[in-house]
């Protein structure tokens, strides 16, 4: 859809790349699905969704989309011992304008999964993963 091409940005974000920043064209994407409901409804909203992310939604229904590990993680926990999971940022690494972030996934104080990335989502993600791949494979975490 080229979004990225529309979005107005300030000198520094231009010059890190912010037209290809994975966060932008998501906040931009969702300004747009918001337009559109607001101006012609539910209707016209369900209708864009389904144009501009039609396959995604079936791959994700056919389990083969992108995996939310935060989600699944949370669920797991939520089962498994009855709390939910936080995460806590053990360091912020490089310049504000490309820093890089190491995230633990915590359930009741206690360290399940560490992961990083280049903003605090993907992170994040990465930490749910790391938890979740512990558990699956019976290493002790709790």
């Amino acid at each position: 859809m080229e979004i990225g091409e529309y979005i107005l940005l300030g000198k520094g974000e231009e010059a890190s790349g912010g037209r290809r920043h994975m966060s932008n064209l998501m906040c931009a994407l969702e300004a747009i699905i918001v337009a559109i409901f607001l101006d012609g409804g539910l209707k016209a909203s369900h209708v864009f969704i389904n144009r501009a992310l039609g396959t995604e939604v079936k791959l994700v229904k056919e389990g083969k989309g992108a995996k939310d590990y935060k989600s699944m993680f949370q669920q797991v926990a939520l089962r498994k011992f009855k709390a939910m999971p936080c995460y806590k940022i053990l360091s912020e690494i490089g310049p504000d304008h490309k820093k890089h972030f190491i995230v633990e996934a915590v359930v009741l104080s206690k360290r399940c999964g560490i992961g990083s990335g280049p903003n605090k989502k993907s992170a994040e993600q990465a930490s749910a993963k790391e938890a979740l791949a512990a558990l699956e494979s019976e290493k002790e975490i709790l």
